[in-house]
């Protein structure tokens, strides 16, 4: 007859706890993505396999200082099957100035235009000596965004068809515009990165930049 500590088992040699299975998963830290319509598409490889991804943002909001986008997710695995996950939240963590001229509006923006005039009056009235240079090259009047490097919030691999740890992934979203859109898109980024992430940060212009992202962002590409 068993004691009472007798029948109690503790898990089997070959039982792993759910830390200890993560640990072994292969991890991905960062995933590649250009500016395709509202969205960003790339692909990333896993032992050879080849998985195609696309993020398409619903909405934009400030969060804690920090713009947060909203969206859906979704991977192509290896068969060809379309993975879908809803609801997604990026944070934009920081960014890297792009090259050669930069963007403009294609799109009547109403609040921006007012917020951006605010800010280049702002400027303006504060004498050179005064002006703080920009945090990063992507940031201040004179420069513009070109790559956003947001965090996602911690997601489950198998859920989307990926033998992977994604618990702190990163989209490297390359802005790199082909069309009226885009540019425009770029062109609000930009603006946001500047008002929330520069030397003087102005949450009352962020705001209407980002109002303006969410019409942007709400409309067929």
């Amino acid at each position: 007859m068993l004691s009472a500590r007798d029948s109690r088992k503790g898990p089997g040699k070959g039982t792993k706890t759910p830390e200890a299975r993560r640990a072994k998963e292969t991890r991905i830290h960062s995933i590649a993505g250009l500016q395709k319509g509202r969205g960003f598409a790339g692909g990333f490889e896993i032992a050879g396999a080849v998985y195609g991804f696309e993020y398409i943002p619903e909405k934009a909001e400030v969060a804690i200082g920090k713009l947060n986008l909203v969206g859906n997710l979704s991977v192509v695995d290896p068969q060809k099957n379309r993975h879908v996950r809803k609801n997604v939240r990026l944070v934009l963590q920081s960014t890297q100035g792009g090259l050669g001229g930069a963007p403009t509006p294609r799109m009547d923006l109403p609040a921006s235009a007012e917020a951006a005039a605010s800010r280049r009056n702002q400027m303006s009235s504060a004498s050179a000596s005064d002006r703080p240079l920009p945090v990063t090259e992507s940031t201040g009047p004179l420069s513009f965004v070109g790559v956003m490097y947001l965090r996602f919030e911690p997601l489950g691999g198998p859920q989307l068809g990926v033998p992977a740890d994604l618990s702190h992934l990163q989209l490297n979203a390359r802005l790199y515009p082909a069309n009226g859109l885009e540019e425009t898109l770029q062109y609000l980024y930009g603006r946001v990165t500047d008002a929330l992430y520069g030397a003087s940060p102005d949450p009352v212009s962020a705001n209407a930049f980002v109002k303006d992202l969410n019409q942007v962002l709400s409309r067929e590409s």
